[in-house]
């Protein structure tokens, strides 16, 4: 089976094996200025075992507190964490509870990718219908 693509646009983009769920792998992006991470994306793909190969974002952390011309911007330690979510009924921004969150942007990136890894069965429940997306389990 095909890996989905990475993200485009960022300085560094991979992607990370989903451990707990064999249709699912995480991509990343990010950009790094003076050492430190300042944007990312981490997204959550599903390949359905009916489709393989052919792979659907379902979930998504972001952070761009410096958006450029046509492109939305959020910044985590303004707004807090939010995950958007792809339930049968359209995209939802769901806001997982947590504690502070850390200023190195790498820990932040490493946790988003943990968390997704730990809890793809959950999100893919969502995608599914299965599951209400408001019911999100804590980061991280």
């Amino acid at each position: 089976m095909s890996n989905p693509p990475t993200p485009s646009g960022y300085d560094r983009s991979y992607s990370v094996n989903c451990h707990t769920q064999l249709n699912c792998q995480i991509t990343v992006g990010i950009d790094i200025h003076a050492g430190d991470v300042v944007r990312f994306v981490v997204r959550l793909h599903y390949s359905p075992p009916e489709d393989p190969g052919q792979w659907e974002t379902i979930a998504r952390f972001d952070h761009n507190p410096n958006p450029r011309a046509g492109v939305g911007g959020h910044n985590i330690y303004d707004e807090g964490l939010h995950i958007d979510v792809e339930p049968p009924s359209g995209t939802q921004k769901i806001h997982p509870s947590h504690g502070p969150i850390p200023r190195d942007g790498g820990v932040v990136v490493r946790s988003c990718v943990q968390y997704l890894q730990q809890q793809a069965q959950y999100f893919v429940d969502v995608f599914k219908g299965n599951t209400y997306p408001g019911s999100s389990p804590g980061w991280p």
